[in-house]
């Protein structure tokens, strides 16, 4: 009797995925852009680790390490970067005697020097 032993395949799939979807893919540290994100690409089977990058803009980069060793999807989740809230500028503050106007007494007000408007002389 002989039996047959399936050879396993020479070549594999990757599916690469991002949230939020197009993100570009590189090797790590490399400077081609390999697809977009959805991504799939063919390897060579491999035990060998890859680190792939994902990169967006206004995000964070991502990285995933992958084995070839059989088909693999995966989807990495890029941080958003917190944008730069603005600097708002303090106004310095008024001296509260220039803000009230000339004719204005600066100190509390005695009530026997205060003159009536209704009153006839």
């Amino acid at each position: 009797m002989v039996l047959a032993v399936e050879e396993a395949p020479k070549r594999v799939r990757l599916e690469l995925d991002s949230e939020p979807r197009g993100a570009e893919v590189r090797h790590a540290g490399g400077d081609e852009v390999l697809g977009v994100t959805p991504f799939s690409m063919e390897l060579a089977r491999s035990s060998e680790p890859i680190e792939l990058e994902v990169k967006k803009d206004g995000f964070l980069s991502g990285a995933q390490i992958v084995t070839p060793d059989r088909n693999v999807a995966v989807t990495v989740t890029l941080k958003e970067i917190e944008k730069a809230r603005p600097q708002v500028k303090k106004r310095p503050r008024r001296d509260r005697k220039s803000s009230q106007g000339a004719d204005q007494p600066s100190g509390p007000i005695d009530p026997s020097e205060q003159k009536n408007p209704f009153e006839t002389k």
